[in-house]
């Protein structure tokens, strides 16, 4: 599968750190408030992703379309950076796959630097994506999840947030985490059956902010008034406070 990011805003400058500006920002966000009750375990209420259940095929791109202004250089495909013609407002991205080449959407703007436009190979969801990830400004990121159907090229989601993918619960298959904005809001997805499902952390916690800590995995709750988090792990569809 396939994934890019991007920020549906244009903005002059970005950060250059999103992650880091991302914790800097969710710290100060943290007013004085009343302090809230900590609970020892939450059930997370999982619904339907349903951009899931309705993938859709990538559009087929004409060399005319388009006006190359970098090339990501993949094993198996390769990724390009363009502007449309009558559009300088706008950078987009497109799967390349032999002679073939894919609209994926909008994943910049003119001015963002080219180090900020990725992508990789993951695997999320028991299944294996291309992520591509850009900024259009600061804390609005875009990312795309594209997987390869019989080398078919399908667009199985559009998350509109930084994203990472990691084994939470520990069940093997790796969890997409995605997070956003200045008082950072987090949301697990993650696969039932055939179906892909997903919940908000800060809802389910009552919390004004929420981080997901790779290196230790575990979430950081931020509740109004409080700028210490509250810890927790992600285990059976539910958060349980770690000491």
């Amino acid at each position: 599968m396939i994934v890019l990011t991007s920020c549906g805003a244009t903005a002059n400058e970005s950060p250059a750190n999103p992650a880091a500006a991302m914790e800097q920002n969710t710290e100060q966000q943290v007013a004085a408030a009343p302090h809230s009750d900590i609970r020892e375990t939450v059930a997370l209420q999982f619904s339907a992703y349903e951009a899931s259940s309705n993938p859709l095929p990538l559009r087929s791109l004409a060399a005319d379309e388009y006006t190359r202004i970098s090339t990501k250089e993949m094993s198996r495909y390769a990724i390009e950076i363009y502007k449309k013609a009558g559009d300088d407002e706008t950078i987009y991205a497109a799967l390349q796959i032999g002679p073939d080449a894919y609209e994926i959407g909008q994943i910049g703007y003119p001015s963002a630097p080219d180090d900020l436009y990725t992508v990789q190979d993951v695997q999320a969801l028991s299944a294996e994506y291309i992520k591509v990830t850009g900024v259009c400004g600061a804390n609005c990121p875009i990312t795309y999840y594209i997987k390869l159907n019989d080398q078919i090229p399908v667009l199985h989601s559009r998350i509109d947030a930084h994203t990472a993918e990691a084994d939470i619960n520990g069940d093997g298959s790796n969890e997409m985490i995605a997070t956003v904005g200045t008082a950072a809001d987090t949301t697990i997805y993650q696969a039932s059956g055939d179906d892909i499902v997903a919940a908000n952390v800060n809802e389910a916690l009552d919390a004004q902010a929420v981080l997901y800590q790779s290196s230790a995995n575990l979430f950081q709750s931020y509740a109004a008034g409080e700028l210490e988090p509250t810890n927790w792990s992600f285990k059976e569809n539910a958060l349980h406070r770690v000491p």
